[in-house]
């Protein structure tokens, strides 16, 4: 078992546009990951000042914000992935 994203596929014309997808993917779920704990984290920190509060709703904001980025990502991976499958498919037949 190989721990990188879409490990089943391979291509032979198209291997740049699948490691741009494997990449794409990876750096999609380290960007879920650090989402998760920087909500959790500021979710549970209570703020002292004005300014900390300002800072707290901030970085809650680019959570969500990069949290939706992430989703982006995926799907785009998932969908340039799913062309190179589709060309390995009719290319080999």
């Amino acid at each position: 078992m190989k721990l990188y994203p879409f490990s089943q596929i391979t291509s032979k014309n198209l291997k740049l546009l699948l490691l741009a997808a494997r990449l794409l993917a990876f750096s999609a779920i380290l960007l879920f990951v650090a989402t998760v704990v920087f909500a959790i984290y500021f979710s549970f920190v209570t703020p002292q000042t004005i300014m900390e509060t300002v800072l707290k709703q901030g970085l809650l904001s680019y959570s969500v914000f990069a949290f939706v980025t992430a989703a982006i990502l995926l799907v785009i991976s998932g969908l340039s992935a799913a062309v190179v499958s589709c060309e390995y498919k009719y290319t080999n037949d």
